[in-house]
């Protein structure tokens, strides 16, 4: 008897697209050649709304996710699952959904190289409702909450970074500053990101920060906003940036310039807002989509007990386990949650990128999740090989 695995992916075709997480995207033809290898190998694959993490399965049964409702999740992943007999979830922030009124054509992987892959007229950017819906009625993709904003807030008053040069589209970099100004814009964000660079003026400071369900939200002295831009612009504007010192010189003037700390909300207020946002995600994907929508992945991996709690008054009843949390002791009260493991886009050892794992590696580690400590020496193998390689080529 076996559990269902749960496996976590984001976007396919978007890893050479210029923007600040293209290390969570697949290749067209990586995708691909990965189906094709669970197909081979006689996978099933069933929704995430109907996963028990407790309970044993007859076959080794997958469960395919797909974070953040990209374009491609249509565009790319659902013909590929057609194709292959596959199913998967895709989890929404109704605040990026695309607003407008259309549907994209589809493109399967197998018909395009990825050398010759555009993502900008393709793939580049948010699920619109009409494909959501879409993506219902083909009953190849369920569509599931990923809460309603996917945002980061500001969680103290320590200054981390600024906003500069390329801070919109630089890997890992604070988009979401954008995101927090300009919401309306969330849904072509992964187009216009850097044209909307300096709508934020440079020198904005950035605060420490966490997400937004877990984060009791710190709201600065607004005064540095507006000292600091200006600083930068009697200093040469952008060029400041090309400073090697220009991040302590600007940590200096925001400690003689900051006249206050800023406050944060209260408990009450932060219950408040996750309860709204849960509560939200669900209202709106409910309407939109016409169905019952009890699934949620958090966010960024943003869970917490609290958050929890409201989830399951609101009518939750399925739930992803962060990453953070799958190798720790299991608290009773996350006992029911689907711990997912990752897609294997790349192979990384202390800082050391290794490439991107083949379609075996990636079956090594589904086998390796199913409990099979064979194919958790292979995986182990192949990675020291990888690594030694890296070494002889140096």
């Amino acid at each position: 008897m076996w559990k269902a695995v749960a496996i976590m992916f984001h976007a396919v075709g978007l890893a050479d697209h210029r923007w600040s997480y293209a290390r969570i995207s697949d290749s067209p033809a990586g995708f691909e050649a990965k189906m094709a290898a669970l197909s081979r190998r006689g996978y099933e694959s069933i929704f995430f709304k109907d996963h028990d993490p407790q309970r044993a399965l007859e076959a080794k049964t997958v469960v395919l996710t797909f974070d953040d409702g990209y374009l491609d999740n249509w565009v790319h992943v659902l013909p590929v699952l057609e194709r292959h007999g596959l199913r998967g979830t895709v989890f929404v922030n109704p605040e990026f959904v695309d607003p407008r009124p259309l549907v994209r054509p589809q493109v399967a992987p197998s018909s395009v190289a990825d050398a010759a892959h555009r993502a900008v007229g393709c793939c580049a950017g948010f699920l619109s409702w009409d494909e959501l819906r879409r993506c219902e009625q083909s009953g190849v993709l369920d569509v599931q909450s990923h809460a309603l904003t996917h945002a980061w807030y500001f969680s103290g008053p320590k200054i981390v970074d600024f906003w500069h040069p390329g801070a919109a589209t630089e890997s890992r970099g604070p988009v979401w500053m954008l995101w927090n100004r300009f919401p309306e814009a969330k849904p072509r964000f992964l187009t216009r990101a850097e044209e909307m660079e300096t709508e934020i003026p440079y020198g904005t400071p950035i605060y420490e920060h966490g997400k937004s369900l877990a984060t009791r939200r710190f709201y600065p002295p607004e005064a540095l906003d507006e000292a600091l831009p200006d600083f930068v612009a009697r200093n040469g504007g952008p060029a400041f940036f090309e400073r090697p010192d220009w991040r302590a010189r600007l940590l200096a003037e925001a400690e003689a310039g900051r006249a206050d700390e800023g406050k944060f909300e209260t408990e009450a207020e932060q219950m408040t807002r996750v309860r709204f946002e849960l509560h939200e995600s669900k209202r709106l994907l409910e309407e939109q989509l016409n169905k019952s929508v009890d699934s949620i992945c958090w966010p960024g991996g943003s869970l917490t007990a609290a958050a929890l709690k409201i989830a399951r008054e609101l009518g939750y009843r399925r739930f992803t386990l962060p990453s953070a949390l799958r190798d720790r002791p299991r608290d009773a009260a996350y006992a029911d949650l689907s711990p997912r493991i990752g897609s294997g886009i790349r192979l990384d050892y202390r800082g050391r990128y290794l490439g991107s794992p083949t379609p075996r590696e990636f079956i090594w580690s589904v086998e390796r999740a199913f409990g099979s400590p064979f194919h958790g020496w292979l995986g182990r193998s192949a990675l020291a090989l990888r690594l030694a390689g890296s070494y002889l080529r140096r």
